[in-house]
């Protein structure tokens, strides 16, 4: 099951939970088949939350580098400012 959740996209995955979820609100299904699907959703929530740990690591790194860029330029304009007074 984890190897199928690999390739599995952040919105697919709160897609299938809410089906999970959706199902195990009716109360309609046998208590083996309810605890499979109740496993599955705890999977499913591990995947997403991992996807968006990544998600917000890759946003620090670009942010971070979005604001070493800003401080490049500010320092660049400065020097500028200096060498022509």
């Amino acid at each position: 099951m984890a190897k199928q959740k690999r390739g599995i996209s952040y919105e697919d995955g709160l897609e299938k939970l809410e089906i999970i979820i959706n199902a195990l609100e009716k109360n309609e299904i046998p208590l083996d088949q309810a605890l499979a699907l109740f496993q599955e959703g705890i999977g499913l929530v591990h995947h997403c939350n991992g996807l968006l740990d990544q998600a917000e690591q890759k946003m620090k790194v670009l942010l971070q580098s979005a604001d070493q860029m800003i401080i490049e330029d500010f320092n660049q304009t400065e020097d500028d400012i200096n060498v022509s007074k």
